[in-house]
């Protein structure tokens, strides 16, 4: 039988989402900002701003193994995704561009620090305490895009996109 292995994709969103949340918060910040709320997957709820958005986008799989062999006991692919990592603040603080330019510095400063990605840990078996496992996700790309203006004339976007790859297993 065939059981979920650590590195699932649900296993890899929380370990990727849960560093960028404790790199945020082990930051220094300016009085202008406070801790700012989190926002994941884009939920139809009020945002209290300033906020981090996180929307994981998955965009493939790539076979780069033969016969799909990882090692001796385990078979896997090469998956590949981006983390839509938002920074929003509200206009209507007279500090918002000083806000969205320090927040994506933030998030420029905890992707240099990840040291090109992070361990996944397994969220699946111990939600509560996730244990580290002995697989990694890797971060390969940090992209700052345009974003159109949103619907709401008050919040202000910037959009950074980090491309990850991991290798996800089973073993069976």
């Amino acid at each position: 039988m065939t059981t979920v292995h650590a590195t699932s994709t649900y296993n890899v969103e929380a370990s990727i989402n849960a560093y960028f949340k404790a790199a945020f918060t082990g930051m220094t910040r300016p009085s202008i900002i406070t801790l700012p709320s989190y926002v994941e997957n884009m939920p139809e709820v009020t945002a209290n701003l300033p906020s981090f958005s996180f929307e994981t986008l998955p965009t493939g799989s790539m076979d780069i193994y033969m016969g799909r062999i990882v090692d001796v006991s385990t078979k896997g692919i090469r998956e590949l995704g981006i983390l839509d990592l938002s920074a929003l603040v509200s206009r209507k603080s007279s500090n918002y561009m000083a806000q969205l330019r320090f927040m994506q510095g933030m998030i420029t400063t905890a992707y240099i620090d990840s040291g090109g990605g992070v361990v996944i840990k397994d969220y699946t078996s111990t939600p509560g305490t996730p244990t580290a496992t002995n697989f990694r996700v890797t971060f390969v790309d940090l992209n700052w895009v345009s974003v159109a203006v949103d619907p709401n004339p008050d919040i202000l976007r910037r959009r950074g996109l980090v491309q990850y790859q991991w290798d996800m297993r089973s073993s069976n």
